[in-house]
């Protein structure tokens, strides 16, 4: 059994606090910087490009997350009830497509 003091807790919960409070503010002062950024992305990418980065974030082990093109796409302007069908569609192709590719592969590698 993980002997967990009171303090370590305490500590856990003031440091998540703190971690949101900083999204918080540096999200509250860019948010303008945000807004700009996330519809150049549409704008040049389009919805099949970003669609694409939401495929290869899922498919490939990287350290971002598919809920940074959803972002993206919801501050474009592009309706949320379509980016979360989009999100939902292309996470699980990506799935069946890493299965698969990962079930082609020898099993001595």
């Amino acid at each position: 059994m993980i002997d967990v003091t009171r303090k370590e807790i305490l500590s856990l919960v003031l440091n998540l606090l703190v971690f949101l409070l900083v999204l918080v503010v540096f999200g509250s002062f860019f948010e303008a910087e945000i807004n700009w950024f996330a519809s150049e992305i549409i704008t040049r990418m389009g919805i099949w490009g970003v669609l694409f980065g939401m495929f290869t974030v899922e498919l490939l082990p990287t350290p971002l997350a598919v809920g940074f093109w959803m972002y993206m796409a919801i501050e474009a302007g592009i309706s949320p009830t379509l980016v979360g069908i989009a999100g939902a569609a292309v996470s699980l192709i990506a799935t069946w497509m890493g299965y698969f590719l990962g079930r082609m592969m020898p099993a001595t590698i």
